[in-house]
C-alpha cells in the first residue's frame, strides 16, 4: 500500500489510467482515468475541514473542557479574585453600617457608659489600656498618664467638649517619617507616618472616640470626633488604648503603632482628617514633632 501511495505521489502531475480486475471475474475490467494531484488536494482539504470542525467543537463549546477535563486558568483566577473582592466589599459595608450605628448612638442618644472606670475580673479581662499601663509601669515608665477623664452625672450633662474650637496646626500623632502623602485620586485619603513598632499614638485634638474596631485590611482603627465637624481616623494600630465613647484630650495616648492589617507594608500609622464628610490633607494641619 505504501509503494502504491509513493508511486501516486511521484506521478501526481500525470494522468494515470487505473484498471481494476476482479479475481473471480477476470473478464470484467473497470478502467478509471485520474490525476493523483487532485486526490492529494482533496485529501488535504478534507483534513483541514476536519481539524477546523474539531477545534470549533472543543474550543468554542463546553464539550471541550468536558471531554478533556481541563479548566481555563485565566478565567478561574479571575473568578477567584472576583469572589475575594465581593467578600471584602461585603465586610467593608458591614463595618460601615456598624460605624454609622455607633456614631448615631453616641451623638444622638448621648450614651455615657463609655466613662466607666471600674473593671471586675482577672488580668485577662482587663481592658487593653490598663494592661498596657501596667506593663509600662513595670518597666519603670510610670510618668505616662493613660487615664480617661472621669465625669460625674452633672459634669457629663454640662460637658461642652465638642463645642470648643479645634486648634491647628497640631503635632503629628507619632514621631516618625512621612512615607506617603495625601492622594485622593488614588483613594488614599490620608498620610502615612512610619515609626518603630510599639511607638505610642496620640490624639491630635480634643474629642470623643466614635469607633475602636478591628478590620481585616487596616488592623485596629480608631475614629475620633472633634469640634467644628472635624473627624480624625487612625489606622494600622496594633493595640487600641481607648474604646468607643472615651473622651480624649489633645496629646492623649490612644493606641500603639504596629504592622496590622493585610495592606500594611511596615510599622506605621495612617491618619486621615475629615470635616463634614470631606477629606482634608492632614499634612496642611499637622506639623512634625521633630
Amino acid at each position: 500500500m505504501l509503494d502504491f501511495l509513493r508511486t501516486l505521489y511521484w506521478k501526481r502531475k500525470l494522468l494515470l489510467r487505473l484498471i481494476l480486475i476482479e479475481e473471480d471475474h477476470p473478464d470484467e475490467v473497470n478502467e478509471y482515468v485520474l490525476k493523483p494531484e487532485s486526490i492529494f488536494q482533496f485529501a488535504a482539504i478534507l483534513t483541514t475541514l476536519l481539524v477546523v470542525i474539531l477545534i470549533t467543537i472543543f474550543g468554542l463549546t463546553p464539550l471541550g473542557p468536558f471531554l478533556f477535563d481541563k479548566e481555563d486558568e485565566v478565567l478561574r483566577n479571575r473568578a477567584v479574585q472576583l469572589q475575594q473582592n465581593v467578600m471584602a466589599l461585603n465586610d467593608s459595608l458591614l463595618l460601615r453600617d456598624q460605624q454609622l450605628s455607633i456614631i448615631k448612638n453616641v451623638m444622638i442618644t448621648n450614651q455615657d457608659t463609655v466613662f466607666e472606670t471600674d473593671y471586675i475580673g482577672s488580668e485577662i479581662s482587663q481592658p487593653p489600656q490598663q494592661r498596657f499601663q501596667q506593663e509600662i509601669q513595670q518597666q519603670g515608665n510610670s510618668d505616662l498618664d493613660f487615664s480617661t477623664p472621669t465625669l460625674d452625672a452633672n459634669n457629663i450633662i454640662g460637658s461642652r467638649l465638642l463645642d470648643n474650637s479645634v486648634s491647628f496646626p497640631a503635632p503629628w500623632p507619632v514621631d516618625g517619617t512621612l512615607t506617603r502623602t495625601f492622594e485622593p485620586e488614588n483613594q488614599h485619603f490620608g498620610i502615612d507616618i512610619a515609626s518603630s513598632e510599639g511607638a505610642l499614638i496620640s490624639s491630635i485634638a480634643d474629642g470623643i472616640v466614635m469607633t475602636s474596631v478591628w478590620t481585616m485590611n487596616y488592623g485596629y482603627v480608631l475614629q475620633i470626633q472633634h469640634a467644628g465637624g472635624y473627624t480624625s481616623v487612625y489606622k494600622h494600630c496594633s493595640l487600641p488604648l481607648k474604646k468607643e465613647g472615651d473622651t480624649v484630650l489633645r496629646g492623649d495616648i490612644i493606641g500603639i503603632i504596629g504592622e496590622s492589617g493585610l495592606i500594611s507594608s511596615g510599622p506605621h500609622v495612617h491618619i486621615e482628617l475629615w470635616r463634614n464628610g470631606i477629606a482634608l490633607d492632614p499634612e496642611l494641619f499637622l506639623i512634625s514633632n521633630s
